[in-house]
């Protein structure tokens, strides 16, 4: 019998949802310069969408941990996160994938904005729940898109067709998003955040090749100018720009529970219970003395345990 067999005999679910939504932009930087950004963000090599990396989630609980006088990790941290010093090594008791986009907010000549996400992203959210009972029309071309007619952003024009148009390009009426997306999210973002319940009613499923268009050109750009101590001006070459993920930015990662070594001891429950101590906020990436990465955080895995045995 497997370890994650062993804990669902307990009736503990092995996995569990967390969600990041971006109050504020967030940098994680790439580590170097692409073109005319000196500072990008990073992302999937492959779809250029932007993510979390699960070293950079980790961390920033991990602190939560650390005794704030003699920079020590408490000895309930070791076991949530593991040590990695040769003398005592030990795995930690959770395991974070990567924060992968599940959607993102664009600017739309009706309603504001709109929150855009594509049927790559939405099979890949459903494979990681392990649903299978989710589908999408073959034929999502690149000027067509699925959105509800009566949504806050949807212009219904009765001589032709209902479309959205996001930045500068129209996209017509294809059809409605599968309501299994609607149930998905409801059960899912359970957070009391009101723009966070915003986004059922404001989703546009677009292509793949889109989304990825709209995620690398729609990032904010934010220019910085070194001032020199002495005269008060810009130091000259001190120019530089930097590439945020904008506010409002839905990502979500995986969390596993990859041990069962103190069955009094749930690492989900340690989780939630810090995640709440914390008023569901948390900092993440570069530059939080300007304000930036400030995420609402929170943990879902009370509807993982049926999905979970599934799986195995």
């Amino acid at each position: 019998m497997t370890e994650s067999m062993q804990i669902l005999k307990q009736g503990k679910p092995a996995l569990a949802f967390l969600y990041l939504f971006t109050q504020t932009p967030l940098h994680i930087g790439a580590g170097s310069s692409v073109g005319a950004i000196d500072l990008p963000i990073i992302r999937e090599r492959h779809t250029g969408f932007p993510i979390i990396p699960g070293s950079a989630i980790k961390g920033v609980f991990r602190d939560e941990w650390v005794k704030k006088d003699t920079l020590e990790i408490t000895d309930e941290g070791k076991k949530l996160f593991g040590v990695g010093s040769d003398s005592e090594a030990q795995s930690g008791l959770i395991q974070f994938t990567e924060a992968k986009l599940l959607a993102f907010p664009i600017r739309s000549l009706k309603g504001c904005f709109a929150w855009i996400t594509s049927p790559l992203i939405l099979k890949r959210y459903f494979r990681d729940l392990h649903k299978n009972d989710f589908s999408m029309p073959n034929s999502l071309i690149d000027n067509k898109a699925l959105f509800k007619k009566d949504n806050p952003i949807s212009i219904e024009d009765h001589s032709t067709t209902a479309k959205v148009i996001l930045e500068e390009y129209i996209f017509e009426y294809l059809d409605d998003p599968p309501e299994i997306l609607y149930s998905i999210l409801t059960e899912e973002l359970t957070h009391k955040n009101e723009i966070l319940k915003e986004i059922p009613k404001r989703i546009v499923i677009v292509s793949d090749g889109t989304m990825s268009f709209f995620t690398q050109t729609a990032c904010q750009i934010a220019q910085h100018v070194k001032i020199d101590d002495k005269t008060g001006t810009a130091e000259e070459g001190a120019l530089f720009n930097q590439e945020n993920v904008p506010s409002e930015t839905l990502f979500y990662s995986v969390v596993r529970r990859s041990s069962i070594k103190n069955d009094s001891f749930d690492p989900f429950e340690k989780l939630t219970s810090k995640i709440k101590e914390k008023n569901h906020l948390f900092q993440f990436g570069a530059d939080a003395g300007t304000g930036l990465g400030y995420c609402t955080t929170f943990l879902n895995y009370k509807l993982h345990i049926q999905q979970s045995e599934n799986q195995f």
